[in-house]
């Protein structure tokens, strides 16, 4: 159950991690949902290629708030039937509605 544990826990890093860089990248002036959930995307590839199952990235950006959101289930390593070990993380920030100064 530790080595569980463990694999549950770098998941989660992993997806708070992408699921941070992906509201940065799509809260900013000019961007779109589409930039955040591909960021989001590249992070969790580079960070736990084979760590969380069945994931689901969303990304909403209005003109507001903005809020990305990652579930999914982390590997199971325990061979327990019916086990499954849930990953669900969301960030939200407001939306940034002027350009930068240049």
């Amino acid at each position: 159950m530790i080595v569980q544990a463990a694999v549950w826990s770098l998941a989660d890093q992993s997806a708070r991690h992408a699921a941070k860089e992906a509201l940065q990248a799509a809260r900013v002036y000019g961007a779109t949902a589409e930039s955040g959930r591909s960021e989001a995307a590249e992070v969790l590839a580079e960070t736990n290629p084979a760590g969380i199952d069945d994931i689901r990235i969303t990304v909403e950006r209005g003109p507001v708030t903005t809020t990305v959101t990652i579930t999914g289930t982390a590997n199971r390593v325990v061979p327990v039937p019916g086990l499954t070990v849930p990953i669900e993380v969301q960030v939200q920030a407001p939306t940034e509605d002027v350009p930068p100064v240049s």
